[in-house]
């Protein structure tokens, strides 16, 4: 599921004029951390003009629309 991870907030990076996708670098920095924080460093690496709430209020309809395309592991 990581991958649709990184497409539904390269959504909103791309949405936000963004021209530097989401990579390795910031993934690093949030894996492991609670969801809230990993918005709030995306936010802060990607200068987003938007509030944890409202990150994650705009990703949400992408995860909704990306993970049930996600195939169980084997």
């Amino acid at each position: 599921t990581e991958n649709r991870y990184t497409e539904a907030y390269n959504r909103v990076l791309s949405k936000h004029g963004s021209k530097k996708p989401y990579g390795w670098d910031v993934k690093a920095k949030i894996m492991g951390y609670h969801f809230r924080e990993g918005a709030k460093t995306i936010i802060e690496e990607y200068e987003l003009p938007l509030t944890v709430d409202e990150f994650l209020a705009e990703v949400q309809p992408h995860y909704e629309d990306l993970f049930p395309k996600s195939q169980p592991m084997p």
